[in-house]
This record gives structure tokens, sequence and C-alpha cells, in this order.
């Protein structure tokens, strides 16, 4: 989420609330404290230990995601695109890197031979295609409609409900320094919700000059004395042609009304 907000602060000049801060840094910290108080690394990777190198591409890829997601919603603010002009065109582009790293790293021969060896893996690949394009289009409607820092938000909370449930799927129970760290998390989005809840109640009761005025039926009743004469103007309504009646008897009582007086 940091990164979505630096980014954000710098290309899209936003200003972020104290609450959009103290959000981020509970989050962040609940995670922190999950990963950092009991096991998370798979069975495969239990006799790995972490690298300079590892570290230094883990910054890497929270910088270019914050900055990937912070950009294409600055592009949906400042050109007239759907999100299906952005996941064609950004996909196009990736088949192009795709295809100039194959070719330049001598691996396109050995990927074809593999493919006509194995057709079955053909099958796969495009279903995994299939599947990433639509995630794509929600990632990008979701960008568009809701902003790079809810989407943030929502990979944030993802990631860490992924390794939770896989903690407990696969038998691997939760320490109480793990516990704590979901109960953090949990409680940030409750807060998050709830926030969001009263202001938008807030935002409901607008000013009663916003309100809808009555609309005329088109009557409007004039009266101005001159000469000693009362006269009437639009009394009544007329509709599809035919005349109010009250619009004669209030013609034929003009002259007794100037007599009176």
């Amino acid at each position: 989420m940091f990164p979505v907000m630096i980014w954000g602060y710098f290309i899209l000049k936003k200003r972020y609330t104290l609450n959009d801060v103290m959000l981020a840094v509970c989050i962040t910290g609940g995670c922190f404290i999950f990963f950092m108080t009991g096991p998370t690394a798979s069975r495969v990777a239990q006799d790995k230990n972490s690298s300079l190198f590892g570290i230094l591409l883990m910054l890497g890829y929270l910088t270019s995601d914050g900055y990937t997601s912070t950009f294409q919603q600055k592009m949906f603010k400042g050109h007239q695109m759907t999100s299906y002009n952005q996941v064609l065109y950004v996909s196009l582009c990736s088949i192009a890197l795709s295809s100039f790293g194959l070719v330049t790293s001598g691996q396109l021969g050995a990927t074809l031979a593999f493919l006509s060896r194995h057709p079955e893996a053909l099958a796969a690949m495009m279903v995994l295609s299939c599947a990433s394009s639509c995630g794509s289009l929600f990632i990008s409607y979701t960008i568009k409609t809701f902003g790079a820092l809810v989407f943030a938000i929502i990979m944030t909370t993802r990631q860490f409900l992924s390794i939770l449930l896989s903690s407990l799927f696969f038998g691997s129970p939760l320490t109480m320094g793990q516990w704590a760290g979901t109960g953090v998390v949990m409680a940030s989005l409750y807060y998050q919700n709830a926030t969001k809840d009263g202001h938008g109640h807030g935002k409901d009761g607008k000013d009663s000059k916003d309100a809808p005025k009555p609309h005329s039926n088109g009557t409007k009743t004039t009266s101005t004395a001159k000469n000693g004469r009362i006269s009437f103007s639009g009394v009544g309504t007329q509709a599809n042609g035919v005349a109010d009646p009250r619009d004669e008897e209030t013609a034929a009582a003009q002259p007794l009304l100037g007599a009176q007086r």
C-alpha cells in the first residue's frame, strides 16, 4: 500500500488523510507481525535462506506494482478509454516483450519443440491465458472505478488470506503472534468499512436547495387594479384545447366587482 500512496502523491498529486495513512500502517503492520512471528514458507522453500538479491527483487516488484496501478488510474483520468482498450494494448505490449525475450535468449526454438512434443500443454496454456485475461479485466475495472489505493488494499488482503487459508488447509497451525496479526488486519478493514459507511450517510443529507422543486402546471394567477376595475388573468387551466369554465365566470364577474368599488 505504501508504494501506491507514494506514487499517487507524485503522479496523481493526491493528498492522503490521516485515516488513510493509519490504515496502511495497521494493515502493513499486521502482515509484518504475521510473517515474523511464525513459519510462512512453503515446504519446498523451507531450506532456502533469504539473500540481499532476493530482497532487492521484492523491492523492485513492490515499486513496479505500485507504479503500474497508479499509472493506470492516471490514464483513465487523462484519457477517454475503457477497461477493454487498456487490457488489449497492455496485452499486446506483453506479447511483444515476451517474444523479444524468447528470440534474444534463444529459447524460441526450444519452446516450440516442447509444444510439439507435449501438445496437451498448449490447451493448459490457453486456459491460463483466458483466466489471466479475465483477471486483468477485473483489475482494470477496479482501478478505474475505485482507484489504485483500494486495489492495493484488495490485493494485500487477498495475499494475506491466501497464506492464512493455506496454513489452515495444509495443517500448519498458527502461532499466537500470527493470530494477533490476523486480528490487526481484520480490525483495520472493518474500521475502514465502518468509517466509509458513516461518511456515505453524511453525504446523503444534502441542502434543501438541491431538492427537486415542484413543477407548476402552467397556471398563473395575477390581479391588477386599473381605473377602479380588477383584472384577473390566467385563472384556471386549459388542457387539450378546452377552456376551464372558471375563466368565463371570472370574466363575467369583473363588471360587478368594479361597480361595487
